[in-house]
């Protein structure tokens, strides 16, 4: 069991190290698809540069399946491309809003709509019977579009501004999604300025589509694990308190842990959020013995179960479909349940005298996470939740810390 936490101590070390002699599925992988022209000829090739843009591309590289020749797609000869399992863009044309979305880059002179011409690809992102739903995105703000079967495109319009001192959202797209869809007027009125607010509402419709990246249903799902915390009590002494003046022991506890990835949709899902919870022990005892036998005094600080509640945002340096290596820093609370400590002083073998302290319930732990999730089902982790206060005696500090290493399995 030594040489397992030994393990664990550098297990974050090797995954950093690691990250420099892999590359990427975004370096490595081959993303086929196709692009159609403006005469209406499919071209299938590969997309050797793609990277899931955060921002709208006006060019994009492209090598026909029959050439080594790199291409240049552009708005003014391709009317549309697709990256096979990933996104769909369109050529296009014309205005988008550019007034401000948040009301710290508003000012009086914002009340009056205001456009720019921009020629890009818009991603789609919704289809329904009647309407396709696009996003375009620059370094300044976001422009939601939709499109009828005819082809026709129209902005969903968005914008905040000052009047009288007072913020006001237009709401516009509102009144236009509800023009579109005029029985679902209630749903409309909640509706966020999002791709993901409108994408939810979107999927509610009949025969909609909302395209899922390649991996990134498969990636996310719940995870259940066992494994051990070598969890750690020190203090700084303080002569008014005999009890901190004494060492405990590190000790190891089994741990149960069940966890939830929810990847983003962007850069192939690389960055992921993770709620999970963990279920443990905790228990330290230190005994003074004042002469050969007798007196004995036994200082006890005591949990069971510790149930921790953790909300980590990661991010996989290695992102292979088969592996994926990830480091994960996170907050959250410690309950620890029927936490008290135990002071006893036993002066011989039938006269002794217990004093019991209720200790505080509900700590924060701050933590690092790094996880190992081989061919999508298997996860190997390793976390360290840094010292934290746990005792109630405010004149000493306690430290409370662990080290934590597991073994699971993930379900699709």
């Amino acid at each position: 069991m030594e040489k397992l936490y030994s393990l664990s101590r550098y297990f974050i070390l090797v995954i950093i190290l690691s990250h420099f002699s892999s590359n990427s599925p975004a370096q490595s992988n081959k993303f086929t698809g196709f692009y159609i022209n403006t005469q209406g000829d499919t071209i299938r090739g590969s997309f050797p540069r793609y990277i899931q843009w955060n921002h709208n591309p006006d060019s994009i590289t492209f090598i026909p399946i029959q050439s080594r020749n790199h291409e240049i797609l552009t708005p003014s000869f391709c009317a549309e491309f697709h990256i096979d399992g990933y996104e769909t863009y369109i050529a296009f044309h014309g205005k988008r809003m550019i007034n401000p979305m948040i009301f710290s880059r508003s000012d009086t002179k914002d009340d009056a709509d205001r456009y720019d011409t921009i020629t890009t690809f818009l991603r789609e992102f919704a289809i329904t019977e009647t309407h396709t739903f696009y996003i375009y995105k620059d370094k300044n703000r976001f422009n939601l579009y939709y499109s009828t079967n005819e082809g026709v495109i129209e902005e969903l319009l968005q914008k905040v501004y000052v009047v009288d001192n007072s913020s006001i959202q237009s709401m516009t797209y509102k009144e236009q999604l509800q023009t579109l869809f005029p029985e679902k007027t209630g749903e409309i009125g909640r509706l966020l300025y999002t791709e993901e607010s409108l994408a939810a509402f979107l999927g509610k419709q009949k025969k909609a589509i909302i395209p899922v990246k390649k991996g990134q249903r498969e990636y996310g799902g719940f995870y259940i694990s066992g494994g051990v915390s070598l969890n750690s009590l020190k203090f700084s002494p303080n002569v008014s308190m005999e009890f901190s003046e004494k060492n405990y022991e590190s000790r190891q506890v089994p741990l149960v842990a069940i966890g939830y990835i929810v990847p983003f949709n962007r850069n192939f899902s690389r960055v992921f959020f993770l709620p999970q919870i963990k279920i443990s022990s905790l228990k330290h005892t230190a005994k003074t013995l004042y002469h050969n036998a007798y007196p004995v005094n036994s200082t006890t600080f005591q949990s069971s179960p510790v149930i921790s509640l953790g909300f980590n945002f990661g991010y996989n340096i290695i992102n292979h479909p088969d592996l994926k290596v990830s480091l994960a820093p996170g907050a959250g609370l410690n309950f620890l349940m029927k936490f008290k400590h135990i002071e006893t002083y036993e002066f011989n073998a039938t006269n002794s005298t217990t004093v019991v302290t209720a200790m505080d319930h509900l700590k924060p732990i701050v933590d690092l996470q790094a996880t190992v999730i081989i061919k999508n089902r298997y996860v190997i982790w390793s976390a360290y939740n840094f010292p934290t206060h746990i005792t109630i005696y405010p004149a000493t500090k306690d430290k409370f810390s662990s080290k934590q290493l597991g073994v699971g399995y993930k379900f699709k």
